[in-house]
């Protein structure tokens, strides 16, 4: 055991002793110690087996870090603006680095405070320098890291000025570039990261907060485990409590994380001044008792732990942040798809962000349905009172390309090389953590693909009729004759290569349109929904100058040949450029381009809602 390993395992002893002679009972079948590869870590010297009776872990509540001392130390404070957690995270600096004038309660968590490692600290991406930051350049972690920054600097500097305590380091309100940020920050973490306790950064210093935020990230608990006797009795007393509100909890914040672990964290029930840890499932002799912090995706353990896991997490999601135009917004709750409040971020209120979730459920389908209604809203016709399934369909092609260029930049951020100033650990760390999203916006964008390819494949009249355009070519053997012969295309392939499907797609719409001029019917059973769409269309459109000065080089180039050399079908009913506009009306109303294949769809014009949306 190294000097530096036998000074951290002496501490982790004096901080059991410490909790112990202050009535903590932890089970004797619990050995804590020192490990190379999980740092304090708590194994079984016995088989353990359930008991509700006898929790493994005892902690009085006196032993706790809670927003009452905190606001009580700083004479309850009042400010709408800073949350009790904010609060307690302040109270924590002043505990662990206020040497000048400590807390009258320092002295007493002393053990504890000395076992939450000030050097350990680097571990989180916030104390990084650009060198390491610029691997995440391009993605949301990154935006995420720079935004958490700024909104924690302006609640250390509100509430120390509400103190009217000076800030020991007002120089970083002036740094604008989220660079020299970074930096800034990590610079003055390695001035102090191997001094002693006495030499620590001061109390009233941003870094001290920084490292109090991450502590709390790591280690904090619920506060309404200690509200507990007022759900069971459903006391009005319970409206009171801050459900955002969180404590540290000694000894049991030492356990590690597994997913599979089943925990119960309680108040004593015959003492309700002391709260519990206790297991679910039996554990083996020598395993490892863990604790289960939650569903955590790989960017929450890299934010709120400072590492990830080896392999990807069923709770993993990509974030997705757009600014729009606060109109919008507002649109969108006028058209009855207001988003969710959670869902809107920014100081400004004209930025969204949506989790991409590698796995579904009923907890997060909200957001992906928010996010495919936006996307939808985004493509829809300015004269369409409904959000429709063409601009759906529409809307997902939109959120591919996004995807796809995440996709690019996490490909081009996978394959940079570690530049010469970067730490080790923490380019490999960022190295897993680009692979994983990258496997996650590679993964949505192949499921948007498959949830459309479900949509028009469905065959279900009750959402809406479907007709691809490839399958009208084969049907209408008179038109696709007559585009052979004019055009020289041969199949659908050969429209796309010659860049001309919206001119034969229009012509075909007129066709349609004069489809009881011709002495034969049409040679196959046409949907109802487009002859109507190009009536109602017809009846309704207002043309301007520019619409027609718009299609002219178009008409130009077809007729009249058109009607010279194949009569028969271009020389009967009406084919002036005026049909031409309302064709291409009714393109913009009805047809959709799938991306994947370049195939054109006619698209029933059908309000999408939660009854026939299917995913």
């Amino acid at each position: 055991m190294t000097s530096t390993s036998s000074a951290k395992q002496s501490l982790l002893e004096d901080c059991l002793n410490w909790a112990k002679s202050n009535g903590a009972i932890i089970d004797d079948k619990i050995e804590f110690k020192l490990t190379e590869s999980s740092g304090f870590s708590a194994f079984t010297t016995e088989k353990i087996v359930p008991d509700s009776s006898s929790p493994l872990i005892q902690i009085p509540k006196q032993l706790l870090i809670t927003k009452d001392l905190a606001l009580t130390h700083f004479n309850n404070p009042s400010s709408n603006d800073i949350s009790n957690t904010s609060w307690t995270q302040l109270y924590l600096a002043n505990l662990k680095f206020n040497n000048k004038n400590p807390p009258k309660e320092s002295e007493f968590f002393k053990p504890y405070l000395n076992l939450l490692s000030f050097a350990d600290s680097y571990q989180f991406p916030f104390f990084w320098n650009y060198n390491d930051l610029q691997h995440l350049k391009g993605t949301d972690l990154l935006i995420r890291i720079n935004y958490t920054l700024r909104n924690l600097i302006n609640e250390w500097k509100t509430m120390l000025t509400q103190l009217n305590i000076p800030l020991y380091d007002p120089d970083i309100l002036t740094i604008h570039a989220d660079n020299h940020l970074n930096d800034y920050i990590n610079e003055f973490f390695l001035k102090f990261k191997n001094k002693k306790d006495s030499n620590l950064p001061p109390w009233n210093s941003f870094l001290a907060y920084l490292w109090s935020y991450c502590i709390f990230l790591s280690r904090a608990f619920p506060e309404l485990i200690l509200h507990e006797q007022e759900q069971e009795q459903e006391d009005d007393s319970l409206n009171q409590v801050d459900l955002n509100s969180v404590f540290l909890f000694p000894i049991v914040d030492l356990l590690n994380h597994s997913n599979n672990s089943n925990v119960i964290w309680n108040l004593n029930p015959n003492d309700k001044n002391s709260i519990c840890f206790n297991t679910i499932d039996p554990i083996e002799k020598s395993q490892e008792l863990f604790n289960n912090y939650g569903n955590k995706s790989t960017e929450d353990f890299l934010l709120s732990y400072g590492f990830i896991l080896k392999e990807e997490t069923p709770f993993d999601y990509a974030s997705l942040t757009l600014r729009l135009d606060k109109s919008i917004i507002q649109n969108l709750k006028n058209f009855g798809l207001g988003l969710n409040d959670n869902f809107i971020v920014g100081d400004d209120k004209d930025t969204v962000q949506f989790k991409l979730f590698k796995t579904i459920n009923n907890k997060n389908k909200l957001e992906r349905d928010q996010l495919i209604n936006l996307f939808g809203y985004l493509n829809k016709l300015t004269t369409e009172k409904n959000l429709n399934f063409r601009s759906v369909l529409q809307g997902l092609d939109q959120l591919t390309d996004i995807l796809q260029q995440k996709i690019e930049i996490t490909t081009k951020l996978s394959k940079l090389p570690m530049t010469k100033n970067s730490d080790q650990c923490h380019f490999q760390i960022i190295k897993n953590y680009i692979n994983i999203q990258k496997k996650l916006f590679i993964g949505k964008s192949e499921s948007i693909q498959r949830y459309q390819k479900k949509l028009i494949s469905s065959k279900d009249p009750t959402l809406f009729n479907v007709l691809s355009f490839k399958t009208i070519l084969k049907l209408d053997q008179l038109f696709a004759n007559s585009i052979l012969l004019t055009l020289g295309v041969r199949n659908y392939d050969d429209i796309i290569k010659k860049d001309c499907l919206n001119d034969i797609i229009m012509l075909w719409l007129v066709r349609i349109s004069n489809r009881n001029n011709y002495k034969k019917k049409l040679p196959f059973e046409l949907p109802d929904f487009i002859p109507q769409t190009f009536e109602t269309i017809s009846k309704n459109i207002i043309i301007e100058k520019d619409d027609v000065m718009e299609l002219m080089t178009f008409y130009n180039k077809y007729f009249p040949q058109l009607k010279n050399s194949i009569p028969e079908l271009y020389g009967i009913g009406e084919w002036g450029i005026r049909q031409f506009v309302v064709a291409d009306a009714v393109i913009d109303s009805l047809v959709w381009q799938r991306k994947v294949n370049n195939e054109a769809y006619f698209i029933e014009d059908k309000t999408v809602t939660k009854n026939n949306i299917i995913f």
